[in-house]
C-alpha cells in the first residue's frame, strides 16, 4: 500500500513539473512574440523618419513638386524652412540612424525650364541664405539620439531682384543619401507680389474632409502688423512644438492652453507660417483651428 502511494505521489509530481515548465515555456515565449510583434509594427511603418515643415515627399524618379504660395510685400520675403528627422505626423518616432541629406536650390522658370543662372548666382545676387556657415546648400547630417531640427532661411529683400524672382519658381529639394534611397522631400515656392498691407488670416490646407490624418497643416498668412490669436481645441489637436518655436508669441505660453497670443507682421519678418497640429484622442473630424483678433489689440 505504501508502495503504491509512492508511485502516485511520484507521478503526480512529474506531472506538476512538467506542467509549470510548459506553462513558464508558453509565458516566455508568448512575451517575446509580444515584444517582436511591437517591433515589428513600427519598422514596418510606411512612414519616413524625414521631413519638413514645407517640403513634401516624393520619389526621386518621376518626382512631383508640392506648389507653396509665399507672399512677398514691399519689403520683400522670408521662407522658414525646418528639416525634421523624425515625421511631421509624430515627433516621438524620431530616425534610429544619422540621417545626410543634400538640400538644393534651383530656379525654375515659370515655363518649368531650368534657369541658367546657377547656384552661386542665386546665394550672392537673388537670396539670402542663412546660416551663412555651413552653406544650406549643400550636405547635411542629422544626427539621431533625438527629435531634432535643421532650421534654414531663405529671404530677399530687395525690390530689383524680386521683379526677376516673380518670373522663376524657386525650387528647394532635400535628397536624403544614406536612408530612403527613392524618396527625398521636395517643393516649388512661388512669389505673389503686393503692395498693401494684407491683414492676418489662418486656413486649413491639404485638407479635404473628415477622415484618417495623422496631423493637419495650418498656414497664416498675411503682411500687415499685427496682434492676433491663434486658437485651437486641445480636446481635438497639439500645436507641434517644432512649429512653435518659428512662431512670434507674446507672453508666456503653456501647450495645453489652446491659444496662443502672436505679433505678426513688420519688417524683415515672415508672410506667412505653415504649422502643424498633431491630433489627440485618435479625433478624426475637421479640427477647431482659428486666428482672431487679441483682445489688446487696439
Amino acid at each position: 500500500m505504501k508502495q503504491n502511494i509512492k508511485v502516485i505521489t511520484l507521478v503526480l509530481l512529474v506531472l506538476f513539473c512538467t506542467a509549470l515548465l510548459a506553462t513558464g515555456t508558453f509565458a516566455a515565449y508568448t512575451s517575446v512574440e509580444s515584444v517582436k510583434r511591437v517591433v515589428t509594427t513600427k519598422s514596418a511603418s510606411s512612414e519616413l523618419c524625414f521631413s519638413s515643415n514645407y517640403l513634401e515627399e516624393t520619389e526621386k524618379i518621376n518626382p512631383t513638386y508640392a506648389e507653396k504660395i509665399i507672399t512677398a510685400n514691399d519689403t520683400g520675403f522670408i521662407i522658414k524652412l525646418d528639416i525634421y528627422n523624425f515625421p511631421k505626423s509624430d515627433g516621438t518616432k524620431f530616425s534610429q540612424v544619422d540621417i545626410t541629406y543634400v538640400l538644393a536650390i534651383t530656379l525654375i522658370a515659370n515655363d518649368d525650364t531650368v534657369s541658367n543662372i546657377t547656384e552661386a548666382e542665386q546665394v550672392n545676387s537673388l537670396l539670402t541664405l542663412e546660416p551663412s556657415s555651413p552653406s544650406v546648400i549643400g550636405s547635411h547630417t542629422i544626427t539621431t539620439g533625438s527629435a531634432k531640427t535643421d532650421s534654414y532661411t531663405i529671404s530677399c529683400n530687395d525690390n530689383a531682384k524680386l521683379k526677376l524672382l516673380q518670373n522663376y519658381k524657386i525650387r528647394i529639394t532635400a535628397t536624403p543619401q544614406n536612408v530612403y534611397q527613392e524618396k527625398m522631400l521636395a517643393a516649388d515656392f512661388k512669389l505673389v507680389t503686393t503692395s498693401q498691407s494684407t491683414d492676418w488670416s489662418g486656413n486649413l490646407i491639404e485638407f479635404d474632409s473628415p477622415g484618417s490624418y495623422d496631423a493637419f497643416n495650418y498656414e497664416i498668412h498675411g503682411t500687415a502688423l499685427e496682434t492676433k490669436v491663434l486658437t485651437w481645441d486641445p480636446a481635438q489637436v497639439a500645436l507641434s512644438p517644432w512649429s512653435l518655436k518659428d512662431l512670434p508669441v507674446v507672453g508666456s505660453y503653456t501647450p495645453t492652453s489652446g491659444s496662443a497670443e502672436l505679433e505678426l507682421g513688420g519688417d524683415g519678418k515672415p508672410t506667412s507660417y505653415l504649422l502643424q497640429f498633431y491630433k489627440v484622442n485618435d479625433f478624426n473630424g475637421t479640427p477647431s483651428i482659428s486666428l482672431g483678433n487679441s483682445s489688446s489689440a487696439p
